[in-house]
């Protein structure tokens, strides 16, 4: 049901509103581009308090409650032209994981293990930490650059096969186990 003629900005989280989730630099950077794209965009808000943003986003909003068939979330990821990450503090989170393996580049604060999946202009934008005019810079590079979009897209799923496919992990921790069995 999202309209064909916007691009879709994807944020989400169990709780939309969580500071440390960092919805307020979304919103901030979201204001900031607001009519400065060459194309209209949406938000697209999934988690817990999603509706809240209708009210305050500045920009149109669909909002979604949590989504736990993963059917469904595979085709929001997918829909979206970009998945903004701005956690103030995360290791290697499973949202962004996912975006990349729909294809769906990230623009994500550079924190934590952030930016072993999120590498600057190959799967995605690494901005400031807490800088919400460098979120808005990477998401509008993002928005502006269809081809840019489309290459970055590609590169995020090679590298969710590549490196983030569940067999793998499964085999890599089952060779972790193995060595630290045998070095004991």
């Amino acid at each position: 049901g999202l309209p064909q003629d916007e691009q879709v900005i994807l944020f989400s989280s169990v709780d939309t509103q969580a500071y440390r989730k960092g919805g307020t630099f979304v919103a901030e950077a979201v204001r900031a581009l607001k009519g400065k794209t060459r194309q209209p965009f949406r938000l697209l808000v999934v988690g817990h308090r999603a509706h809240d943003w209708e009210k305050t986003a500045g920009v149109p909003v669909t909002a979604f409650d949590m989504v736990k068939d993963d059917q469904l979330l595979a085709a929001i990821y997918s829909a979206a032209d970009l998945f903004i990450h701005p956690a103030l503090a995360d290791n290697l989170p499973n949202g962004v994981l996912e975006s990349l393996a729909c294809g769906t580049p990230v623009v994500a604060f550079d924190i934590g293990g952030v930016g072993e999946a999120v590498r600057q202009m190959e799967t995605g934008y690494l901005a400031r930490y807490k800088d919400a005019e460098d979120l808005a810079r990477g998401i509008g590079l993002f928005l502006d650059d269809p081809d840019l979009r489309r290459r970055v897209g590609l590169r995020c799923r090679e590298i969710a096969e590549a490196e983030y496919d569940m067999n793998l992990q499964a085999q890599r921790f089952e060779d972790l186990y193995r060595s630290v069995i045998h070095a004991g």
